[in-house]
């Protein structure tokens, strides 16, 4: 009977502590996923469910996060591609527009990012987002 507790303790805390490649319904695409830690993937998503909030500074963290260089940015640029999707863009610019010109560019190069690799077919900025595409001008 102990055992068999232990087993099932250890069973939800195996499932509770893993890593997880979707927030909310945001992917996060398999090249930045499978190159984190536990940890890494947990402040992700964190900074994620942050940036769904509008908050200001979970979007400019979540900018910098360390993608490890290469696809994971290109990943990472889909994240915030797919939350502008979710927010909508009105919404998402409302939080923009709190940003140094540092971290606007910053973002704008996730954008480019995102949208050039993440789908089938590159999506162009100006045509997706011409509202936030003016405002990071």
């Amino acid at each position: 009977m102990k055992n068999r507790i232990l087993t099932l303790t250890f069973i939800v805390l195996f499932f509770i502590g893993c890593k997880q490649d979707n927030v909310a319904g945001i992917d996060i695409a398999d090249t930045l996923y499978t190159h984190q830690s536990y940890a890494e993937n947990k402040e992700l998503r964190r900074l994620i469910e942050g940036t769904l909030d509008k908050d200001k500074d979970s979007l400019v963290r979540l900018t910098e996060f360390d993608c490890g260089g290469g696809s994971g940015c290109y990943d990472l640029g889909f994240i915030i591609v797919q939350i502008i999707y979710k927010l909508d863009e009105p919404a998402f610019s409302q939080t923009v527009s709190k940003l140094s010109e540092k971290e606007k560019s910053s973002l704008k190069n996730c954008i480019y990012a995102g949208l050039e690799y993440g789908y089938d077919q590159p999506r162009h900025f100006d045509v997706e987002f011409p509202v936030l595409y003016e405002l990071l001008k």
